[in-house]
């Protein structure tokens, strides 16, 4: 082993030990089994930001709440329920709104149609 092979494995080593301290306890028992900084590199995005299925499914829901209208063949209830079901999904997500925000939201999409009226 030359001196460039152990410098390599002196800094691969000081990054997974870097890593390792900055993490909290039930963090570091999820990433500790991984060999190298990448893998867990790796796996704190997956676990921060999510897959690519979690990330579409984000946008969408939040697309539904900010464009969140009733349809002309809903009545209030199957609106509201549809409503809900929006919400709880962005609450699964930890995306959270004010609850003056949500009924503006709700109460908008009744009066532009004219349900409320």
């Amino acid at each position: 082993m030359n001196e460039e092979d152990r410098r390599s494995i002196q800094l691969k080593a000081k990054a997974m030990h870097t890593l390792f301290y900055a993490l909290d306890m039930e963090v570091y028992i999820r990433v500790s089994s991984y060999s190298n900084a990448k893998e867990i590199l790796d796996k704190l995005k997956v676990t921060r930001e999510g897959t690519n299925q979690v990330k579409k499914s984000k946008v969408i829901l939040t697309l539904n709440y900010e464009t969140f209208k009733i349809k002309p063949e809903e009545d209030i209830k199957a609106m509201s329920n549809w409503f809900t079901i929006i919400i709880s999904g962005l609450k699964s997500y930890r995306m959270t709104y004010l609850n003056e925000e949500m009924v503006k939201r709700c109460f908008g999409a009744c009066l532009n149609c004219g349900k409320l009226r």
